[in-house]
């Protein structure tokens, strides 16, 4: 989108096509505090790449802490003893 196609006025929902789920997720993001979850949700909702924009090492963080299931150091434990 150009400058000139943009209008103050213009609802959101015709900048961005944001659909409730995505939106859903970024929300319950914002009121848990995690505000660069948030960041990271709206980066890929625009199909930004985030590490453009933030540095690979933190991505993979927050993707760790926020998305990718966690297994029990209890599992983790079997699996080193086998």
């Amino acid at each position: 989108m150009t400058e000139e196609d943009f209008d103050i006025n213009q609802p959101a929902e015709t900048i961005i096509d944001i659909d409730a789920p995505n939106y859903r997720q970024i929300i319950t993001a914002i009121f848990a505090g995690n505000y660069s979850w948030a960041c990271i949700l709206f980066l890929h909702l625009l199909d930004c790449i985030p590490t453009k924009y933030i540095p690979p090492q933190i991505y993979l963080k927050l993707l760790e802490d926020n998305f990718i299931p966690h297994i029990s150091k209890q599992n983790q434990a079997d699996k080193f003893n086998k």
